[in-house]
């Protein structure tokens, strides 16, 4: 019975990897775009970004309660 020997796999050089230039990104986040985000969530997002967006909106609404409540007070 004869067996085949499997055939050679072709040495590879190693490739070096290449010292590239390192750019820095700056994000501005304000309220206006995390909004942005929050409607994207809704509108195009799956369940759990859904329920995300709905639970920051609920947590935004309730400190601009407590603001007002602040302000009032101090009236």
């Amino acid at each position: 019975m004869r067996v085949r020997a499997p055939p050679r796999v072709p040495k590879t050089k190693k490739k070096k990897m290449k010292e590239g230039k390192t750019t820095t990104l700056e994000f501005k986040y304000n309220w206006k775009s995390h909004m942005k985000s929050l409607i994207l969530f809704m509108e195009m997002g799956n369940d759990d970004n859904r329920k995300f967006a709905k639970e920051e909106l609920m947590k935004l609404a309730e400190k601009i309660d407590n603001y007002n409540d602040v302000q009032q007070e101090t009236v």
